[in-house]
């Protein structure tokens, strides 16, 4: 499947990259645009991991394309995630709001599906960081708030809430 960002010693990114790319390189020959996207997602991680962030945008939007035409929303869902990720650390925190809206409308709307429901919470997340990150404190106060009481009527692992907990208590003391 695909992924989202994580931390792994760049080595392993950099010997993981020369086999994305040769991957890629594959599977377009092939004509399989699910294994495109999903290698081009993959190479995108890579690349982001290595600090080559344009080069991590293109992957992530050429996956995120492909996902919209095979019309696979939780791919769709994490290629979002992912430009919006980009975007969040570039400081261009609209263009990562659009982003993470999109992923999580199109996460409610497929609420159904097998991981929807934690794809929508971590897009809504992302939107509260986002709101932080432009001092709109009280909006992402709000917005943990919802998903707080959304965690108390599910029954959710306490550890998730603590987690909403922790952020809105920095934003108080900031």
């Amino acid at each position: 499947g695909q992924h989202q960002p994580h931390d792994e010693p760049h080595g392993e990114h950099a010997a993981a990259l020369a086999d994305c790319e040769a991957a890629l390189r594959l599977r377009r020959t092939l004509g399989d645009e699910a294994a495109v996207a999903e290698t081009a997602n993959n190479l995108g991680l890579a690349l982001e991991t290595l600090g080559r962030a344009r080069e991590a945008e293109a992957r992530y939007r050429e996956a995120l394309a492909l996902n919209r035409r095979l019309g696979d929303s939780e791919s769709v869902v994490v290629n979002l995630g992912n430009l919006g990720a980009l975007a969040l650390g570039a400081g261009r925190y609209s263009e990562a709001m659009v982003l993470y809206r999109e992923a999580a409308a199109i996460a409610a709307a497929e609420r159904d599906a097998p991981g929807a429901g934690e794809e929508l919470r971590i897009a809504r997340i992302n939107q509260g960081v986002v709101l932080e990150k432009v001092g709109e404190y009280r909006d992402a106060v709000a917005l943990y708030k919802q998903l707080l009481a959304v965690d108390d009527d599910a029954g959710a692992d306490p550890r998730q809430s603590a987690g909403l907990l922790v952020n809105a208590r920095v934003i108080y003391l900031t």
